[in-house]
């Protein structure tokens, strides 16, 4: 496979050499966009209000500390 492939690269992109402390060299191909992320997560549901995040973190914290 050719390493254009293989990293991924397009014309014009740019890559970063980096000679390691043991004389190898590192190439590295740019980070995807940030832009590439957007869709990765799902959307968050309703806004909940402070009483509802309060009374679902005790609700939790009670789980996680079991029967007295």
């Amino acid at each position: 496979m050719p390493v254009r492939d293989r990293l991924l690269l397009s014309p014009g992109d740019r890559i970063d050499f980096i000679v390691q402390n043991d004389g190898d060299l590192r190439i590295l191909a740019p980070a995807a966009p940030v832009t590439a992320l957007k869709g990765l997560l799902p959307k968050p549901g309703a806004p909940v209000t402070l009483r509802e995040m309060d009374k679902g973190v005790s609700a939790a914290v009670a789980r996680r500390s079991g029967p007295s």
